[in-house]
C-alpha cells in the first residue's frame, strides 16, 4: 500500500516537473530575439524580481505572476507592473488622477523613501500583481541562456534515461 502511495507521489512529481520544464523551455523559445518580450500564459504575466525596491513585499529573485487588467478597475494600494525607460517597474500605486482626460498613476517602491519622478500612463500599465514565487527568478534568468536551455534538455533527458532504464531493469529482473 506504502509503495503505491510512494509510486504515485512520483509520477505525479515527475509529470509536475516535466511539465514546468516545457513550459519554461516553449517561453524561452517564443521570447528569444524579442525585446520587450514578457512571458505569458494567457492573461498571466510572469515576470523575474531583478531589484529591492518592493522589499519586503517582494525580492530580487523572486518570481511575479501579474494578470492584464482594466486601468479602472486599479486602486491606490495595488501593485502594478508597468513600462518604464524600455523596461518593467513593479510598484505600488499611491494614488489616482485624471490628467486630460487620462488616468494616471503616482507610484512608488515600498523599499523606497521617495515616489516616483514620473507618473505612470494607462497604456504604460502590463498587470496588477497577484502574487509571488520566492527565489525562483534565479533560476528562470539562468535558463534564459543558452547554458540553462542546454541543461534543461540534458535534465529531461537524463530523467528519460532513469524512467527507461528502471523499467528495462525491471522487466529483466522479473524474467528470471
Amino acid at each position: 500500500m506504502v509503495k503505491n502511495i510512494l509510486k504515485w507521489i512520483k509520477n505525479i512529481s515527475f509529470a509536475i516537473i516535466v511539465t514546468i520544464l516545457i513550459i519554461c523551455i516553449v517561453l524561452n523559445i517564443k521570447g528569444s530575439g524579442k525585446r520587450n518580450y514578457i512571458p505569458s500564459i494567457g492573461p498571466y504575466k510572469i515576470m523575474t524580481v531583478l531589484s529591492g525596491s518592493m522589499s519586503p513585499t517582494f525580492n530580487a529573485g523572486d518570481v511575479i505572476i501579474g494578470k492584464s487588467t482594466d486601468i479602472k478597475d486599479l486602486r491606490s494600494g495595488d501593485i502594478i507592473t508597468f513600462k518604464y525607460n524600455d523596461s518593467l517597474t513593479t510598484h505600488r500605486i499611491l494614488s489616482i488622477s485624471n490628467e486630460d482626460k487620462n488616468l494616471v498613476f503616482q507610484t512608488k517602491g515600498d523599499y523606497n523613501n521617495v515616489k516616483d519622478l514620473e507618473l505612470v500612463k494607462g497604456q504604460d500599465i502590463v498587470s496588477k500583481y497577484l502574487f509571488r514565487v520566492p527565489l525562483i527568478g534565479f533560476v528562470i534568468v539562468y535558463m534564459k541562456r543558452t547554458i540553462g536551455i542546454i541543461v534543461i534538455w540534458l535534465l529531461i533527458l537524463l530523467v528519460v534515461i532513469n524512467e527507461v532504464y528502471s523499467r528495462y531493469r525491471k522487466k529483466d529482473f522479473n524474467n528470471n
